[in-house]
């Protein structure tokens, strides 16, 4: 199987498998009142395939959100935590995009990286909801 095919194929994957989380809102009126918020990261995508070092690196990440919800976290990071970024935003009911930038290191053997396949993991929380899923890129001299 081909480079390509196995990184669609893992794409998939990890976006198949990356669940949706609920998270019960309970009002003082009861059982009727409670409402379930669903909160899922939808998919990750990368701005290009194959990067090459000291490149920018663009991520998109499409979370879902069956209410407004306000603070809610979201993390993305790469390459054994050398890249890592933390935002609050709101989110609006319905789908929601969230972008990164990241510089990529140079690849060299002293202080930088190798060349090779690396995971970006993207994390989303709020209250006790948390969600993560993550893509997994290339990155050449």
């Amino acid at each position: 199987m081909a480079f390509k095919e196995v990184l669609v194929v893992l794409c998939v994957l990890l976006t198949a498998f990356s669940g949706c989380t609920t998270y019960r809102e309970g009002n003082v009126g009861g059982e009727d009142d409670v409402k379930e918020m669903h909160l899922e990261i939808v998919n990750i995508t990368t701005d290009k395939d194959v990067y090459h070092s000291n490149e920018i690196m663009g991520i998109g990440v499409i979370l879902y959100s069956s209410k407004d919800a306000d603070d809610v976290n979201v993390r993305c990071r790469g390459i054994e935590g050398r890249l890592n970024e933390e935002r609050v935003v709101n989110l609006s009911a319905g789908r929601n995009h969230i972008s990164f930038e990241f510089r990529l290191p140079r690849c060299n053997v002293c202080g930088g990286i190798r060349e090779g396949i690396y995971r970006f993991e993207c994390m989303v929380s709020w209250g006790d909801t948390e969600e993560n899923s993550s893509v997994y890129v290339e990155i050449r001299q």
